[in-house]
């Protein structure tokens, strides 16, 4: 994806397909200009969670790289 608006239309999709899609941030890392999430996430509140890690690239306040690993 390229762009905030991809972004957000992958996202709305997501969120509409998922509605009570909870995520819980279950640590966090920061060094330099890189944020990297670890969430436990579930489809549906009674759903089997999962391990994501997001990985923030910021540049200039800005969040300008995003990757995720499942």
């Amino acid at each position: 994806l390229h762009g905030i608006s991809d972004y957000r239309a992958r996202y709305q999709g997501v969120f509409a397909q998922y509605p009570k899609n909870p995520a819980e941030l279950v640590n966090r890392l920061a060094c330099g200009n890189v944020v990297v999430d670890h969430e436990r996430v579930r489809r549906s509140p009674e759903g089997e969670p999962f391990e994501v890690l997001a990985i923030y690239t910021v540049r200039d306040g800005k969040i300008a790289r995003v990757d995720f690993v499942k």
